[in-house]
C-alpha cells in the first residue's frame, strides 16, 4: 500500500433526511459547526450535487454506498472525498477519505487504465474505512442502548 496517500478522514452521522447531526470523527482541522445541522447537499460543492443525489439514491435503495466522490469545503479548503456509508435504523453513518488535495501531485498517470489502477490501489483503504465504519457503528449503537 502506498503510504504517501493523504490520510484525511471524516465520519459523519446523518439523520434519514441527510442532515448532518454530528461529526463523529475528523482528522481535518475545521469547525464542525460549519456542517452540523445542515443538509449534505447544502454543504457539497455545486459540481457534486449529482453525486450527492446518487449517494442518497443508493443508500435508500441498497442500504449502503461505496466510493461516491463528493467535494466539500471545510474551513477555507476544498476537499474531494470518497464517501462510503450505511443506514442504521433511521440514521446514516458516512465515512469519507480525501480523494485528492490541492498542492498534492497526482499519484497516478492520466490514462485509460487510470481508473483501474486507482481502484486497485484504493481497495485496501476501502477495507480499512469500512472496518472503521463498522467499529464506529457498533460503538454508536452500544452508546445509544446505554
Amino acid at each position: 500500500m502506498n503510504t504517501s496517500l493523504p490520510k484525511e478522514k471524516l465520519i459523519l452521522l446523518c439523520d434519514n433526511g441527510y442532515i448532518v447531526k454530528q461529526v463523529l470523527y475528523s482528522d481535518i482541522i475545521f469547525d464542525p459547526q460549519e456542517i452540523e445541522h445542515k443538509s449534505l447537499i447544502s454543504v457539497a460543492e455545486l459540481e457534486s450535487f449529482d453525486a450527492v443525489l446518487q449517494l442518497v439514491s443508493d443508500l435508500r435503495r441498497q442500504g449502503h454506498v461505496f466510493n461516491c466522490e463528493i467535494g466539500l469545503t471545510l474551513g477555507n479548503e476544498n476537499y474531494r472525498f470518497y464517501f462510503s456509508g450505511t443506514s442504521i435504523n433511521d440514521e446514516i453513518v458516512l465515512t469519507a477519505y480525501v480523494a485528492n488535495r490541492p498542492n498534492h501531485a497526482s499519484l497516478y498517470p492520466k490514462s485509460k487504465s487510470h481508473n483501474q489502477t486507482h481502484k486497485l490501489h484504493q481497495l485496501p483503504e476501502d477495507v480499512m474505512l469500512m472496518e472503521e465504519l463498522n467499529q464506529l457503528s457498533k460503538q454508536f449503537l452500544n452508546n445509544a442502548d446505554n
